[in-house]
């Protein structure tokens, strides 16, 4: 979280560069949130069998 709080205060200061950096680091995180959902939601409703 700090990283992304890092990243809002280059963009805050005008640099476009960090807002690319900043949008493509966001849409990776949001892409391994959903797999990690994912994979817990297969695991709840008992279809994946992953050890904790």
């Amino acid at each position: 979280m700090n990283d992304i709080n890092l990243d809002l205060n280059r963009i805050q200061n005008g640099d476009i560069n960090e807002l690319a950096v900043f949008q493509k680091n966001t849409r990776e995180w949001v892409r391994v949130v959903n797999e990690e959902f994912e994979l817990a939601q297969l695991k709840k409703k008992g279809r994946l069998s992953i050890p904790d």
